[in-house]
C-alpha cells in the first residue's frame, strides 16, 4: 500500500481532475497503449517474443506520448479573443506541463537528445 488513509484523502482533495478513487484515468491510457501498440493486442502476429524487448517498446511508446504527442487536456488558453486563423491555446505535451522540457519535441530529436536526470526532492 502506497500511504495510509489520510494521505490518500489530502491527494484527493487537492487533486484538480478528480475526487474520487477511480480507474478511468489508467483504463483511459492502457486503451491509447493498446491502439498504438499491437504487440499488447491479444492474437496477432506482433508479439514480443522476449519480455526485454516487450519493456523496450512499452518505454519508447511512454516517451512518445510525454515527449512528442500534445494533450488536449493540458492545453492553456494565451488569447481568450482569438479570430480566425489566430492561435488561442498553446499546447503542451505532459513532459511540457511537468516542466521538463519547454517544447514538443520531433520523434528525431526525442531519439538523439540525451535525457536531463532529474533529482527528487
Amino acid at each position: 500500500m502506497l500511504g495510509d488513509e489520510l494521505n490518500i484523502l489530502n491527494l484527493l482533495q487537492d487533486a484538480k481532475r478528480s475526487k474520487t478513487i477511480n480507474t478511468s484515468f489508467v483504463e483511459s491510457r492502457n486503451g491509447k497503449f493498446r491502439k498504438d501498440d499491437a504487440r499488447l493486442i491479444r492474437k496477432t502476429l506482433c508479439h514480443s517474443k522476449k519480455a526485454i524487448f516487450h519493456d523496450a517498446h512499452a518505454d519508447l511508446l511512454t516517451q512518445v506520448m510525454n515527449y512528442t504527442r500534445t494533450n488536449d487536456a493540458l492545453k492553456v488558453l494565451i488569447n481568450p479573443s482569438a479570430g480566425l486563423f489566430e492561435q488561442k491555446y498553446h499546447h503542451r505535451t505532459p513532459a511540457m506541463a511537468e516542466g521538463i522540457i519547454d517544447k514538443v519535441l520531433t520523434i528525431k530529436e526525442l531519439l538523439t537528445r540525451r535525457p536531463k536526470l532529474r533529482t527528487i526532492p
